[in-house]
């Protein structure tokens, strides 16, 4: 079968734009297999957030930079590189889960999530019992039996603010059950407020 010119120019964009729209797609989708945490600069900035109640300060030996979290939950802006610096001098900001990693703030690394960023810094295993204000009260709505196993997986770190919400809830009323009380008192050994 024989095409006339026009036929033939049209069929030739035709198979033009299908092989262009191929490229840009494969070309896209390499760019986002691309982000891998591996792939980013290590002058990233990552929003990570207080798990201590008062005061937490850091000051990296690295640099001197020093970071200040006013209380629980308050937030503050690290680089990779200095949560890096951060894990290889002083550990127990991970291993007592006296910060919690939110993730990236730049759009561009949105998905990656947090368990990839841990995984980076190679501290992922001191969260696999995270306690923090957001899902505390949690806690006190399980058997005996589950608060014991819960808290003795628990960073050292978490324990400190489990008792001071344990108090507050005792003290507002909400936390009433001794036998919770004591599975408490037993599992952090401390001595709790007692309902009246």
């Amino acid at each position: 079968m024989a095409y006339t010119k026009e036929q033939r120019e049209a069929k030739k964009a035709a198979e033009e734009t299908v092989v262009k729209d191929k490229v840009v797609e494969t070309k896209l989708t390499k760019e986002k297999a691309k982000i891998n945490i591996k792939n980013i600069p290590l002058n990233t900035t990552v929003l990570v957030k207080s798990n201590c109640y008062g005061q937490l300060v850091y000051k990296s030996k690295k640099t001197g930079f020093q970071i200040e979290w006013d209380n629980v939950s308050s937030q503050q802006y690290l680089t990779l590189d200095e949560l890096l610096t951060m894990r290889n001098t002083y550990r127990k900001f991970f291993e007592k889960n006296w910060v919690v990693i939110e993730g990236f703030t730049d759009d561009e690394y949105s998905d990656i999530s947090t368990e990839e960023i841990l995984d980076f810094l190679q501290v992922k295993q001191y969260y696999k019992n995270l306690l923090c204000p957001e899902n505390i009260d949690e806690l006190f709505k399980m058997s005996s039996e589950e608060i014991e196993k819960r808290l003795s997986n628990t960073a050292t770190g978490s324990k400190d603010f489990i008792i001071i919400r344990a108090n507050e809830l005792i003290e507002s009323g909400e936390l009433d059950s001794l036998r919770v009380i004591n599975v408490l008192e037993k599992s952090l050994n401390c001595e709790l407020s007692r309902p009246e």
